[in-house]
Formats: structure tokens, sequence, C-alpha cells
């Protein structure tokens, strides 16, 4: 690699790593907050899909129960 080209991968710590140097500046909102978004999002997303399943079941069950109450009573 050409020596400029190398010079962009090079840290500008050096040693043992565990120097405030070496961290990346990040806000704490994008260390907790960006995650909890996602977690909450994704939750969301799973209550609302069981939601609808379980919609979709109590439909089906009424319409099962109507249907098996006219069958019962003879009117087909």
């Amino acid at each position: 690699m050409p020596p400029m080209a190398s010079s962009l991968w090079i840290r500008d710590c050096e040693g043992d790593g565990s120097s405030d140097a070496c961290e990346k500046p990040v806000s704490n909102f994008t260390k907790s907050g960006v995650p909890a978004i996602i977690v909450g999002v994704l939750f969301l997303i799973a209550v609302g899909v069981c939601c609808y399943f379980l919609y979709r079941n109590k439909k089906r069950d009424a319409a099962e129960a109507k249907a098996a109450q006219k069958w019962n009573e003879g009117d087909l």
C-alpha cells in the first residue's frame, strides 16, 4: 500500500489499547438508546403478529361455532 493509504488505517493510540485515545467518541444515546429502540420496535412487531393471529383464530372459531350451530339445528 502507498504510505498515504496506510496512514488512513493507523489509529491514534499505540500500546496497550486501554487508554481513552483508543476509544471512539460515541454519545450515550448511541450506546443505550439506539439498541433500546431497536429492541422495542422488534417487541412491538412480535406483539402485533401475536395479536393478529389471536384475532384471526377468534374469528375462525366464531364462524365454525356458527356453522356448527346451524348444522345442529338442521337448517342447512
